[in-house]
């Protein structure tokens, strides 16, 4: 005959929020047993002296405990999803950050290459003087870039303008055609 307050206290925990301490105890008290717990629950207790009631809430507990365990494996499985798809658009981003890196380093080199065109280095220009250098001629094709986007602005609502003149002229010269005709 098994002890049957030690085998209750071992199924106590397997409520235990540590997996592996409550798979120890669930194996614990199949050890205690002498076999399979489903098997000693299929056998309506396996000799325990103990009311129907105490079998019920047992078997109750334990499908508590199995179902606790079913949703924490789905929900680390839905976190482990969450992170992997995490995973790949940080991969994603990595790669479109080496591409863009490689832009910006041919960039520079299009950019110093142009500056040899301008200014042809001598061996006392310093790596501040190059990059001063740089930093001016970036800030005039910036200026230059503005004051070509301010002229075509204004040229674009010049345009607009005189679009919706000719429009005018169009609709007056169409009433006052209406109007000579009518009043011949």
């Amino acid at each position: 005959m098994t002890d049957f307050a030690k085998i209750q206290k071992l199924l106590n925990l397997t409520s235990s929020v540590n997996d592996s301490e409550a798979l120890s105890a669930l194996r614990m008290a199949q050890k205690y047993l002498g076999k399979n717990l489903g098997d000693y629950l299929a056998d309506e207790g396996g000799g325990l002296s103990t009311a129907s009631a105490e079998k019920d809430d047992l078997y109750v507990e334990l499908e508590a405990l199995f179902e606790a365990e079913v949703d924490k494996v789905a929900a680390l499985k839905k976190q482990n999803d969450d992170k992997e798809k995490t995973l790949r658009k940080n991969l994603r981003d990595i790669q479109n950050f080496k591409r863009d890196v490689k832009a910006y380093e041919q960039r520079i080199a299009d950019l110093e290459e142009q500056l040899n065109k301008v200014q042809p280095r001598s061996n006392t220009t310093s790596v501040e003087e190059q990059l001063e250098t740089l930093e001016k001629l970036f800030d005039e094709e910036v200026a230059k870039n503005e004051k070509l986007t301010r002229y075509l602005n204004d040229k674009d609502k010049s345009l607009k303008k005189a679009t919706r003149d000719v429009s005018n002229l169009k609709r007056e010269g169409k009433s006052n055609r209406r109007t000579q005709i009518s009043g011949r």
